[in-house]
């Protein structure tokens, strides 16, 4: 048994990578993964000799070892067209482990909980079997949900199992969706898989396409079928997710655009509604000189008051402002103004108060300069 203070951190390591059923690891994959998590724990990096020492321990030397099976995994290039075919390891057990710890009361407790909890995602991997797993831990059930959702039965929850098992595994997919004006319009793409966004009770898969670095979003209630594809060798995004999303509202991404500050009136009925439940993480409530300044200038707006936030103007963000009716007000930039100042004409057309059958007090920006 190896000497050295990383061993019992790369058997963990190694142990889930061959206990992975959706990843196709070589020797050398298995290494410089190992070597990639050594690196930001802070630990020392180790040789393929090594991990092929440690791989042999995992299977034959250690308690409770599970052995090894070897496997070929054909992959084309999409480039040449040459087939290359990849040596890969993986435990001849499916989901197998070396490594068998007791649970705690406290941890039990907790489990029990989560695995509640779990239960409200429809569609999450496997929660067919979780009264399985509660037998296999020991782990009860709670006596009433701790916590709830509001949830959006899924059309096809096995879609989002299986991109919850893409994107926690890393594997690619091909998709197959249609396009809500035209359910017959179905088309394919492929794409790496990074993350499942909920907004507004409904599901979105955060992705690139295979051939572009570029980011988009899909709703999973649009989607006909999904594919996972081992085959293809997985991308990471050499971005920062959480960073792509920080100055938007919802999930519609516009390439290029970049962050805007919007000022806003809320009335005296929706101001408190919009304190607590801040239409943007970086809304901020007006006052003092700037709030005074604003009421100065905006004097037909009676009591309420002022807000600014720093977001990226997106359908999601207009709907949100539009969803106040009169008790909000948008006051700058003029292009934000503007598409409300739409939606509220629109919406005014539809209900028979403006247009040819009603042109009698509907105003355009022009002609009501007040704000």
């Amino acid at each position: 048994m190896p000497k050295n203070k990383n061993a019992m951190t790369r058997y963990r390591l190694l142990d889930a990578m061959l206990a992975n059923p959706y990843r196709n690891y070589t020797m050398e994959d298995l290494n410089d993964e190992c070597n990639r998590q050594l690196a930001e724990m802070g630990s020392t990096p180790v040789s393929l000799r090594q991990t092929q020492k440690d791989v042999r321990y995992l299977s034959a030397e250690m308690p409770d070892a599970v052995p090894v099976e070897r496997y070929e995994v054909r992959q084309v290039s999409p480039n040449t067209g040459n087939v290359a075919v990849r040596h890969c390891l993986r435990y001849a057990v499916r989901a197998a482990s070396v490594f068998k710890e007791a649970l705690s009361d406290d941890d039990r407790c907790l489990l029990a909980g989560v695995l509640d909890l779990l239960r409200q995602f429809d569609g999450l991997p496997s929660l067919s079997g979780v009264d399985a797993i509660r037998q296999k831990l020991g782990v009860g059930t709670a006596s009433r949900p701790v916590v709830c959702f509001a949830r959006n039965p899924l059309g096809h929850p096995a879609f989002f199992s299986e991109l919850f098992v893409a994107v926690a595994h890393r594997v690619a997919v091909c998709l197959r969706y249609h396009v809500f004006s035209d359910p017959g319009d179905v088309r394919s793409v492929c794409v790496f898989p990074y993350q499942l966004r909920e907004y507004n009770r409904r599901w979105f898969l955060v992705a690139s396409p295979t051939d572009s670095p570029r980011l988009l979003t899909f709703a999973l209630d649009r989607l006909d079928g999904v594919d996972l594809r081992s085959d293809i060798p997985y991308r990471e995004y050499a971005g920062d997710l959480a960073e792509c999303f920080e100055d938007v509202v919802g999930v519609s991404l516009r390439r290029g655009a970049t962050a805007e500050r919007i000022v806003f009136w809320a009335s005296d009925r929706a101001k408190d509604y919009v304190l607590t439940k801040p239409l943007h993480e970086s809304q901020v409530h007006l006052r003092g000189t700037e709030g005074e300044a604003l009421a100065t200038a905006h004097s037909a707006l009676r009591g309420g008051a002022f807000f600014a936030l720093d977001c990226v103007t997106n359908y999601e963000l207009v709907r949100e402002l539009c969803s106040f009716g009169g008790e909000l007000v948008v006051l700058s930039p003029a292009g934000v103004r503007a598409q409300v100042v739409e939606w509220v004409r629109e919406l005014a057309e539809a209900y028979g108060l403006c247009g040819p059958q009603a042109r009698t007090g509907c105003q355009t920006e022009q002609d009501n300069d007040t704000h």
